[in-house]
């Protein structure tokens, strides 16, 4: 199959599902969201005391670049044995992902500003 009719079938198969593809959007941005809101309201509090203390920051610095490697992909292959599968693992997965991107950038930023 080609690009072109593979772009039409696609296309075909959402039309005739626009029920079906509406609520799957819906659920991956409420999941999505929700995981950002968590990672957002662990981060920044965790970022301002980090930037605060510098002994803490240096440990935390590390331990947060480090997650920075794992894949997406892989954390989740972790995580579904322990908590199988379902919206939790995907919430969790995404929260770890998000987090040393809100925590560093937001220990950079109070950095910088005081």
């Amino acid at each position: 199959m080609d690009a072109p009719e593979l772009i039409t079938q696609t296309v075909k198969e959402a039309l005739l599902h626009k029920a079906l593809l509406r609520e799957a959007v819906w659920t991956h941005l409420h999941i999505s969201g929700l995981a950002l809101g968590i990672a957002t309201l662990i981060g920044m509090p965790l970022g301002f005391v980090c930037s605060r203390y510098q002994p803490a920051s240096q440990g935390v610095g590390l331990a947060f670049n480090t997650l920075r490697a794992i894949p997406g992909l892989a954390l989740l292959a972790f995580l579904i044995p322990i908590l199988g599968t379902g919206v939790v693992p995907a919430i969790i997965a995404l929260i770890i992902l998000a987090l040393p991107s809100i925590l560093l950038n937001t220990m950079t930023g109070f950095r910088q500003v005081g």
